[in-house]
């Protein structure tokens, strides 16, 4: 039981981060996702579905849960919402990690954020260098933070049609 405890204890924490699908332009302030959004959003399931994800997390916008919905339907989970000023993320960012890393280790997990918490998410889990993601939707990121020694790293791929 010990052998099982130590190997479990060090299993490390698997971000799969991506920013929402397309979003609509009406209404301005929480917009829902365009039909290619949509489409997106569908096609995360193609690609994460047998991928054991564990749990989900969004913000609090529409556009987050409804990029989630197909795979956490698909997968049987509830997204867990983390509440975003979108003038101010950091707090956000912050509240996010301390989720992730206090209850997640030895899981597969997606965030699914806005461009301009992507970076930061990712820098402050130890693996920068995802770029700006500007106007991007495909853009995906599978970052692996160790538990207790070794170095992060990332793997930047793209997702369903290209934009």
């Amino acid at each position: 039981m010990i052998v099982i405890f130590v190997a479990w204890a060090g299993q490390p924490l698997t971000v799969v981060l991506i920013r929402h699908a397309e979003k609509a332009a009406q209404p301005p302030g929480d917009p829902p996702l365009t039909a290619d959004g949509t489409a997106r959003a569908l096609a995360l399931v193609d690609v994460l579905g047998d991928a054991g994800v564990d749990a989900i997390f969004v913000s609090q916008l529409v556009r987050t849960g409804f990029t989630a919905e197909p795979l956490a339907t698909a997968r049987g989970l509830t997204p867990v919402a983390v509440t975003i000023d979108e003038n101010d993320p950091q707090p956000y960012v912050t509240d996010l990690l301390d989720q992730l890393l206090s209850g997640h280790w030895g899981d597969t997990v997606l965030v699914v954020s806005h461009s301009n918490t992507v970076p930061m998410i990712a820098d402050q889990l130890g693996a920068p260098a995802t770029g700006a993601i500007g106007n991007s939707f495909d853009r995906l990121f599978i970052i692996t933070v160790p538990r207790w020694w070794g170095t992060p790293t990332i793997v930047r791929a793209r997702y369903g049609a290209a934009n």
